[in-house]
Parts: structure tokens; C-alpha cells; sequence
């Protein structure tokens, strides 16, 4: 099978696009789920895979057979709230504000596999991350854990405030 003639306008080919991503992921001993065409609401006639990397990475990839620019994959990479991670500059055109997330793009079922085992690859490696702005991260905005706390500290005052106005939800 020649996977530059797959198409995600094909619903045989998503299902073939969709198991090659993710045998792509179980032999790097990437963390992943497959939700199949048919079983997310959202995505009616696509597969769904969510990707969970080293440090928090993760990544989610629709094979949408109602995509507006079929087998062009548009891959949306970030960081969990639960990690303070931050990519370095070998990822590729990353978010220059906070370096914490990145959207890049791949070509095709033979791109999009390329992509994910460079990119994947300096995840296990660790050459994506960058320890200099990880630290500056936490220095400027504390570790996740701070962050979370801050979080409850505000949710919970939110909470009293409006339970004192009678605006309970």
C-alpha cells in the first residue's frame, strides 16, 4: 500500500490513516486514544486520536472526512495545565509568548506520519523541551501546582460572591 494515495475523503482510507498513526504511536511508546468514525459527536465522520507525550505534551488529531482542506493536518501541539513545560526552539514555529504551544502543519498520511515521529522523537529525547524558559516560566509564574491553588483560592472566592448576591448556579 502506497499511504501517499490515502485520503481522508475515503472512509476506508480515514480508518487505514488512522491505524498507521497510531501503530506510528505504540512503537514509540507514545500514550494515545482512538476514538473511531461514528463515536464523537463532534466528529461524525472522523477517527479522533489524542496523543499524551513526555512533560505534558499532548496533541489531538481529527482524520476528518468533512474537512475543509482534506489530508492537510493541522496539528495543534500543547501543554497539559499540569505541567510547566515549556518547547524549545528545535519544535518548529512555536508560540513565542509563553513557548507553550505550537501549531505546525504536515501534508498527507506520509507527512503527517514523518511529523509525528520527528516531533515525537524529540519528545523522548527531550531536545523539544527547553529547561532555560521552563525555569523562567515558573519563575514568572510559579509551578502548576501554585497555579492550581491560585485557581481554587479565586474559584472558591468567585463561589462565595455569588452565593452572597443569590446568583447560585
Amino acid at each position: 500500500m502506497d499511504v501517499r494515495t490515502l485520503s481522508e475523503t475515503r472512509k476506508k482510507d480515514r480508518a487505514e490513516i488512522a491505524a498507521l498513526v497510531c501503530a506510528t504511536l505504540s512503537e514509540l511508546k507514545i500514550d494515545h486514544t482512538w476514538t473511531r468514525e461514528g463515536f464523537d459527536e463532534c466528529y461524525k465522520k472522523a477517527h479522533v486520536i489524542k496523543i499524551d507525550a513526555p512533560q505534558g505534551l499532548r496533541l489531538q488529531i481529527e482524520i476528518d472526512g468533512d474537512s475543509c482542506q482534506p489530508n492537510v493536518h493541522v496539528l495543534p501541539w500543547n501543554f497539559t495545565s499540569k505541567s510547566d513545560t515549556c518547547f524549545s526552539d528545535a519544535f518548529g514555529a512555536i508560540n513565542q509568548c509563553h513557548y507553550r504551544k505550537a501549531t505546525l502543519v504536515a501534508y498527507g498520511t506520509d507527512g503527517l506520519l514523518a511529523h509525528l515521529r520527528e516531533k515525537l522523537t524529540q519528545a523522548l529525547d527531550g531536545s523539544a523541551f527547553s529547561p532555560e524558559r521552563t525555569a523562567a516560566h515558573i519563575a514568572e509564574s510559579g509551578t502548576w501546582q501554585e497555579r492550581d491553588a491560585r485557581w481554587e483560592k479565586y474559584r472558591q472566592e468567585f463561589q462565595a460572591e455569588n452565593i452572597r448576591k443569590g446568583e447560585v448556579a
